[in-house]
């Protein structure tokens, strides 16, 4: 019997302008693309995350905890200020 799938929308707020300004939410200095490996490694070490893996898997890995940083805060606010941010529940 195949397991009964839930709409993705009703798991995460819908793609915002917000979610792609991220990395200005917590102290990232430079863009991902320009950082080099010691800078995202010293990112990554900063927030707990892995620090092995190719420059890519690096940015990949930090897009991801900065994205997440900024989701878990957006979750915490009040649901009046989350739709003041553009985030759709």
């Amino acid at each position: 019997m195949p397991r009964k799938m839930l709409p993705l929308a009703s798991k995460a707020p819908a793609l915002s302008p917000g979610l792609f300004a991220a990395a200005a939410m917590r102290k990232v200095q430079k863009d991902l693309v320009a950082m080099k490996v010691v800078e995202l490694k010293e990112e990554l070490g900063e927030r707990s995350e892995a620090v092995s893996g190719n420059k890519a898997w690096l940015r990949r890995r930090l897009h991801a905890a900065i994205v997440s940083e900024y989701l878990e805060t957006a979750l915490r606010a009040p649901p009046e200020s989350r739709m003041s941010k553009d985030l759709a529940f």
